[in-house]
């Protein structure tokens, strides 16, 4: 897959079908956009195209890279970066982009996060510009899961709330959290719970609520998946008074300092609180370990059974 920044794309001469739009989290309304567009470019021998536009810095549910990687995934051949248009830069975005360099026949929009106006009012100006460049222009309704509609806001809402495998299931994968292994107090160790400690320097993604998840970790250089436990939160017992994302792999206990951690969250175990003792925070972890080991457990006998 080609990726490009929009003012150094070669100007495309063979049809291609684009799809626009924010892509943060790249999720299943995104996906079935995709689907879509790929859909109708295999049918017509065209190459599909998707346009994601820069946003103004705020935190986000993807980084750059994870977005290239599931956009390609999902069968995009050239993911152009470009700024998010206004309305007044709307219709020069059409001709001189989607028109003229990249020789858009169809364009199809994956969101309207970009923007603080209205999608109605985004879809009628983005149909209106699309109609006086004779390109046809698709929107899609988004995705369902028990009513609630699939969308970076709905996401976010469950992350802040600690809902992490509601999250996954509008993602259609685990949120993930990435960062350098960096030094901590080491009190993870002393209460006989080694944790990976990941920086939190320059991450602009949602951290998920305060709290203790069943996690999936992996470490850059070895690539193999462990089962893990994270909390996120302020140590309350240790009179902490910073934020930290601390993991403790099951079954591990090789030195990873200076790696970069992969923590992938699967569902909440409780809140974060805090307690009275060391001992009573001991037999808690004691307690969230074996919560999670069991539901790995009964994960695992599930699959043999399909």
């Amino acid at each position: 897959m080609i990726i490009t920044e929009h003012t150094d794309i070669q100007h495309q001469t063979s049809a291609a079908v684009a799809v626009v739009g924010l892509f943060d989290g790249v999720h299943l309304t995104h996906m079935k956009v995709m689907s879509e567009a790929v859909g109708m470019a295999h049918a017509t021998g065209a190459q599909t195209i998707a346009v994601i536009f820069r946003a103004a810095e705020q935190t986000c549910l993807t980084t750059h890279d994870e977005q290239m990687q599931i956009l390609e995934q999902c069968g995009a051949d050239i993911c152009v970066i470009a700024p998010s248009p206004s309305t007044d830069t709307l219709p020069e975005m059409v001709r001189g982009l989607l028109k003229e360099r990249l020789c858009a026949t169809d364009v199809f929009l994956a969101d309207t996060d970009w923007t603080d106006d209205s999608q109605s009012e985004i879809e009628y100006m983005l149909a209106d510009s699309c109609e006086r460049e004779n390109i046809r222009l698709h929107t899609s309704a988004p995705v369902c899961i028990n009513g609630t509609e699939v969308n970076r806001f709905a996401i976010c809402e469950q992350l802040i709330a600690g809902d992490v495998a509601g999250a996954m299931r509008m993602l259609g994968r685990p949120y993930m959290l990435s960062g350098i292994v960096v030094g901590g107090q080491r009190k993870g160790r002393e209460l006989g719970f080694p944790t990976a400690n990941m920086s939190l320097s320059g991450i602009q993604k949602i951290i998920p609520r305060r709290g203790v998840y069943a996690t999936e970790a992996s470490i850059g250089t070895l690539g193999k998946r462990y089962s893990a436990m994270t909390n996120i939160g302020m140590r309350p017992t240790f009179d902490g008074n910073s934020m930290t994302v601390e993991t403790h792999l099951f079954d591990f206990s090789e030195d990873i300092y200076g790696e970069n951690l992969y923590v992938s969250f699967v569902c909440h175990v409780r809140d974060e609180r805090r307690f009275e003792s060391v001992a009573d925070l001991v037999s808690q972890l004691q307690a969230d370990e074996a919560i999670i080991r069991g539901r790995n457990k009964e994960k695992a006998k599930l699959r043999q059974l399909e």
